[in-house]
């Protein structure tokens, strides 16, 4: 674990789960790590050198102890996720700040709720300020009104705990499409851990557009290389636990009531949806039945980046679009190859869309 980087952290009380993602992160970086506890037998996960035992705040011999813990460990810095030790710790800085010479790494646990909330708030105002839906509405379309700035502050919050590389200029685009979008399916293909699909699943539920159905095989076998451009990103396939990311998938779009999948590449999930379009419902081992239209509102295209395998999947999908849904062409400009461009461009030269822009590397079309 500890590598040499002259901080020494104090992790007390270790044993709170609010602490586990700083302390991953600490030890990532080979800070050396004492973790403290006052319980008698603390379950401790963390990535700890040393585990100590400290007395509660409230006892007596707890400032003693302290201050022997400091000198013996050399301790530089201190996290606590525990409001309580951080005022007491706090107080000692402020008022006896030449006997201590250590650094509180955060500021009171209860400022960090807001800081983990706030730029989510910061997020839903600029939404909201911000008439994008009304510049990209058809002429005979309806604006569906806003969320409330909770509602979005929540999307954004989550959205952020899925791992994924959907930014957040695309959260906002599907944000302001949401409010303009059809009624009908949306189709993502490609989706990995879920975050994008858990967005638009998420908005799509809200405004009550239709089910998110995500296409894609989480399969290391059935996973195609990019290119010779993308041959950096085509070493780490055998490498990947599709299994696992399957499992972290579902369990994200578990959360939500419309989201369906079909586990397989796009030209052979074309068979299941057309399937489900004719029965009018779609069975998704682990996310239960949804209804399916048979038309799609919007269209995510974002799996194998390969011109060939962009192409096949917009030549298999994008028929069924219906006019005024939208279909989105992720990473457009992509630093690893021109196939998606070259893919995009052919959908602009083709007539088939009245209103098309670009934001970030993703192409967003309109059917006319």
């Amino acid at each position: 674990m500890y590598r040499g980087t002259g901080i020494t952290l104090l992790a007390f009380p270790v044993d709170m789960d609010a602490s586990g993602r700083f302390l991953a992160v600490a030890s990532a970086l080979g800070i050396r790590i004492i973790g403290a506890s006052s319980a008698a037998d603390p379950p401790v996960d963390a990535p700890v050198d040393e585990l100590i035992h400290l007395p509660y705040i409230t006892d007596p011999d707890f400032i003693p102890a302290f201050k022997t813990c400091l000198e013996a460990f050399r301790i530089s810095h201190i996290h606590t996720a525990h409001p309580g030790v951080w005022t007491v710790l706090n107080e000692l800085l402020r008022k006896q700040a030449g006997d201590y010479r250590f650094t509180l790494c955060q500021p009171s646990p209860y400022q960090s709720i807001w800081q983990d909330t706030g730029a989510g708030y910061a997020w839903a105002d600029a939404i909201l300020a911000d008439p994008f839906s009304q510049r990209i509405l058809p002429e005979a379309g309806t604006l569906k009104p806003a969320l409330n700035p909770a509602q979005y502050a929540g999307l954004y919050k989550q959205f952020l705990q899925i791992p994924g590389q959907c930014d957040l200029q695309k959260l906002t685009a599907f944000a302001h499409l949401a409010r303009i979008l059809p009624v009908g399916d949306l189709v993502e293909i490609g989706s990995l851990a879920g975050r994008s699909a858990f967005a638009l699943a998420w908005l799509a539920q809200r405004y009550g557009i239709g089910t998110l159905i995500s296409i894609d095989p989480w399969s290391n076998q059935a996973i195609a290389e990019q290119g010779r451009e993308a041959d950096i990103l085509n070493r780490d396939l055998e490498s990947i636990d599709f299994e696992k990311i399957f499992l972290a998938y579902i369990s994200n779009l578990s959360l939500l009531s419309n989201a369906a999948y079909i586990r397989a590449v796009s030209t052979e999930a074309i068979a299941g949806y057309r399937q489900a379009a004719s029965e009018g419902v779609l069975q998704s081992p682990q996310l239960g039945s949804l209804p399916v239209a048979g038309e799609i509102s919007l269209l995510h295209v974002d799996a194998n980046h390969e011109y060939n395998h962009v192409r096949q999947d917009l030549e298999t999908w994008e028929p069924y679009v219906k006019p005024g849904g939208w279909v989105l062409l992720d990473d457009y400009h992509w630093a690893f190859g021109d196939g998606p461009k070259r893919a995009g461009d052919e959908l602009l030269a083709s007539g088939r869309f009245d209103h098309t822009f670009t934001l970030g590397d993703t192409l967003y079309l309109r059917k006319g």
